[in-house]
């Protein structure tokens, strides 16, 4: 028996579906590892900022320009963060595509059924 439109809909449903699992999965673990990630570079990359300075230049410089090195860190510490948001961001309207291609699929397996029903109720 060929398959009907509506269990054509049904099975690209299933397969949308099961991918927009994944994704949501994936945006979540992504997200986490990235934070992580970026805050544990940050941590190691003002020690060695302090240690390289300190061992350069000595103590006294850092006291003496405290006001040019902490905009830099804080500016360090939003590059991971704002690195993370982009990745997500692309996941996230990759779910978006997926969810309007599921809107539509669904549209098209209800319109299919109903034509199903239809039919069966002419029939009968």
């Amino acid at each position: 028996m060929p398959k009907t439109k509506a269990a054509d809909a049904k099975q690209q449903l299933q397969v949308i579906d099961r991918d927009l699992y994944h994704l949501r999965r994936a945006q979540w673990i992504f997200s986490k590892r990235m934070i992580k990630i970026g805050l544990a570079s940050w941590l190691l990359g003002i020690f060695m900022f302090l240690l390289a300075v300190i061992v350069l230049v000595g103590f006294q410089v850092l006291q003496q320009t405290f006001s040019v090195w902490i905009p830099l860190i804080i500016v360090a510490l939003a590059t991971p963060i704002v690195i993370s948001a982009i990745f997500v961001h692309k996941i996230v309207m990759k779910i978006q595509r997926l969810e309007r291609v599921r809107r539509s699929l669904m549209e098209r397996y209800e319109k299919a059924m109903l034509k199903r029903v239809g039919k069966m109720v002419s029939e009968g």
